[in-house]
Parts: structure tokens; sequence; C-alpha cells
């Protein structure tokens, strides 16, 4: 009787369901906060469509978030976490000097890697790690073809915060206007600063005829906007895509009207966007912002390289780089050789 006890428990014994992990190291406190809520939205809107719609080949994907709070110590330990603990494969991640901490950690534990920065090391010398964002090449390659447009403007000046992101951006702006014969002069300040009236002294001496603010500083940027405005300049202001976050909007206030800014292309014509933006706006009461879809769609595009090659980061890999295009939800990006997934974009005016 003791032996028949025994067996029925054993076979009574719930297996526990299949899953396959995703893992996620993104700034859920800290400076980057916003940034990391809205990536994180899409992420838990990706995956709960997913699994409501039954899964990876009949899996659930199983999402665990951890805050590395924007920090590359903090962010390394979630990571190894994710890793050595949950046996995670595929980790998402934000920020540029954490994912510049978390990129030879993915190399080294062979862990697909989605680094969504803009931060020009980041791909291009590991299968492991990948890139759905725009660049610092990119925002400075589409703002510099605006100005070129205009055979008018042959002088300007270029202000950058000195971080990676912002000296790239001026790098390659410097060369795509030698090129075209338009005279720029540059301003470099410390990220983090809170006093812009130095700056914006020196800048109105130059009397650009448009003034380009770049790098990934939103209040920075919001607060060179005002400054520049109350100092009467009244010529083109043009940005990156920064500007449109809520730190740089409230920085600026109403001086933001009538600047110019880089944005993502969303395809707003494409039915699976009005059902994606339809369940975001009954959980959040606002449209979906274009990162937060954007994020949606890495969830999506990793989902279908399981379903058609295994949880393998190797063969994800691989499968991924044959792909060359992929259309996402409102959505269609270039995957390139490097491993950058390629949103296409734009420039908008601010009203």
């Amino acid at each position: 009787m003791v032996v028949l006890a025994i067996v029925l428990v054993a076979t009574q014994v719930k297996k526990e369901p299949k899953e396959i992990k995703i893992g996620a190291v993104l700034p859920l406190t800290g400076p980057a906060a916003t940034l990391g809520e809205w990536i994180k939205q899409g992420y838990q809107l990706a995956v709960s469509d997913i699994n409501a719609a039954g899964g990876i080949n009949g899996e659930k994907i199983k999402l665990i978030i951890e805050d590395g709070m924007g920090d590359p110590k903090t962010s390394v330990s979630a990571f190894r976490k994710l890793v050595e603990i949950e046996n995670v494969k595929i980790v998402l991640g934000v920020v540029s000097s954490v994912c510049l901490a978390l990129k030879p950690l993915a190399d080294e534990s062979k862990i697909l890697f989605f680094a969504d920065v803009g931060h020009p090391q980041i791909t291009g010398d590991s299968k492991y790690v990948f890139r759905h964002s725009q660049t610092a090449d990119q925002e400075a390659t589409v703002i510099s073809q605006f100005i070129v447009g205009d055979k008018n403007l042959k002088k300007g000046l270029v202000i950058v915060g000195s971080d990676d992101y912002g000296i790239s951006f001026l790098n390659k702006a410097t060369d795509n206007f030698k090129n075209a014969n338009v005279k720029i002069e540059n301003i470099t300040f410390e990220v983090g600063t809170k006093d812009f009236k130095t700056i914006t002294q020196k800048a109105i001496k130059y009397a650009p005829q448009f003034v380009i603010l770049g790098g990934g500083d939103p209040k920075g940027i919001g607060l060179l906007v005002k400054k520049l405005r109350e100092y009467n300049y009244k010529s083109l202001i043009i940005t990156t895509m920064a500007f449109t976050f809520p730190d740089a909007l409230k920085s600026a206030g109403s001086a933001g009207r009538g600047v110019y800014f880089t944005d993502f292309v969303v395809h707003y014509e494409d039915t699976l966007y009005n059902v994606v933006n339809g369940a975001y706006e009954k959980i959040y009461k606002r449209k979906i912002p274009p990162i937060t879809l954007f994020e949606y769609n890495s969830v999506r595009l990793i989902s279908r390289s399981i379903q058609k090659v295994g949880y393998n980061p190797d063969k994800i890999s691989g499968y991924l780089l044959e792909m060359v295009t992929y259309n996402g939800v409102g959505e269609k990006i270039t995957i390139t050789p490097k491993g950058d997934l390629s949103p296409e974009m734009i420039i908008r005016k601010y009203e």
C-alpha cells in the first residue's frame, strides 16, 4: 500500500510547462527610467500577444526583466543573473554605456544580445550582438541631407554632448558637410550640465544660418533650444530624436515649437499597427510611442526566429543575418551584415 501511494503521488505531480526565456536589462530606475518604461511596455505587449496566440511552437515565452538602473556595474550583475541563474539565452538592453559593458559578456557566454543603442562600436565584430535602433551616423546623415537640400544654407553650427554618441554624430556630420561645401563650426558640452548660457552666447556670435543639436542628451537638448530662443535666435534649429523624449520637451517648453527633429517612420496605414496600437491604448490610454512599437517588433522578430530555428543563439544569429529585410508592425526594417536592424528615419517639425 505504501509503494502504491508513492506511485500515485509521483504520477499526480503536475509537470511544469516548458518555457522560452527572454531576458532584459533595463533602466527602470535612475535618469533613464522613462526610456526603460517605454521599452518594457513594448516587450510586455509583444509577449502577451505571442502567448495569447499559443506561444512559440506551443511553448510560452517567459519575460524576465532586471533593473540595471542605467548603470554599467549594476547591469553586469543583472546580466550574469539572467544567464547564470535563469539560464536565459537571449537578452535585450539599452543605454550605450550599459550595452558596451554587456557586449563582451554576450560574446563570452555566447548569448544573443539585442543592444538597442546608437553607439557606433556596438555592432560589426560579434555574431551575437544585434541592434534595433537608429545610429549616430544615420541621424547625422538624415539631418545633413535635409540641410544640404536647401541651397541657401551654407554656414552652420553643430552643438553636441561630449559622450560617444555626440562625438560620433559630430564626426559624421563634419564629413557630410565637408563633401557638400557647407561650412560648420562646432561646440561640445559635458552631458549633464545645466548651465548653457556661455555655450549659447558663443553660438550666437557665430551667426549661423542653422544650429544642429546632436547627441542623446534629451534634457540638454531641450535646455539648449530654450536658451537659444531666449537669446533671440530665430533661424533653423534641428535636433536628433532625443528631442521627442519628455525631458527634452519639458525643458524646451514653448520654445520647442518650430524645431525640426529626426524621427522614426511609422506606417500607420498598416492594419496590424491599428490592432497593436488599439491594445496599447486600452492599457495606457495613449497612442503607442514609436520606440515602444519598435521594441514590440524586436520581440516579434526574435519569436519568429526561434520558431524557425529553435532556441539557439548561433542559429538565430545566422537566420537573422540571412533575412536582409523584415516587415514589422508599422515598420520596415533593413538588416545589415553588421547586425544592425535599421529603421527608416525622417525629419519632422514640432508644432
